[in-house]
């Protein structure tokens, strides 16, 4: 089949098979008018006279162009796994979820080394884990280790969700924008990793 090599509407340079091309001015080359295609490298193709010249300048808006497509692209499919992820975590009562955060704020204030940081009702993170832990015959520190290791697990919904939101902020917001189209890339393998993580 005839190949020819086009400069397309959409900004691109294309080669396709066909006869002719509907609008003869984007043609750079025709087998038919020109001879076999010679070797070239989309998007960075020119015609000088009756040959195909590499053009570094356009080759290089070209990529460019096509890595902020493949980055939107990539930011599009981060958007849609946060979307589904929330999605498929059990929704808990509100109550549940702010028992859960709460216990979650208390264990992690501990483990940081923070023990005196003040619980809503007054009492100090340690004293809280104290009360609680006592009930199950725990120390403080045996249950803000149970208390983060369920989190992982079956409770703490509300945590991981809020964990699912934060990283897409960041990840949307602040550092794709900036990254490569292959680094946005690693970005939503990364971010499906860390999603299924956070999935019951």
């Amino acid at each position: 089949m005839n190949k020819l090599l086009i400069n397309a509407p959409s900004g691109k340079q294309e080669l396709i098979e066909a006869v002719a091309y509907f609008d003869p001015a984007r043609v750079l080359w025709n087998e038919a008018v020109d001879g076999t295609l010679p070797a070239i490298t989309l998007g960075g193709m020119t015609r000088v006279g009756t040959n195909l010249v590499l053009d570094s300048a356009l080759l290089a808006a070209y990529q460019a162009a096509r890595d902020a497509e493949q980055r939107t692209a990539s930011i599009n499919q981060v958007k849609e796994l946060r979307r589904a992820t929330l999605d498929s975590l059990v929704k808990n009562s509100p109550g549940i979820a702010y028992v859960y955060s709460h216990n979650y704020f208390a264990a992690t204030e501990f483990q940081a080394g923070r023990t005196t940081s003040i619980m809503i009702d007054g009492s100090t993170v340690t004293a809280y884990l104290t009360l609680l832990g006592g009930r199950l015959s725990m120390t403080a520190a045996q249950f803000a280790a149970y208390i983060i290791n369920e989190n992982r697990g079956t409770v703490g919904l509300a945590i991981k969700a809020k964990e699912i939101e934060d990283e897409y902020v960041r990840l949307v917001y602040a550092a794709m924008p900036t990254m490569t189209a292959a680094q946005a890339a690693q970005a939503v393998v990364d971010y499906t990793a860390f999603c299924n993580a956070r999935k019951l």
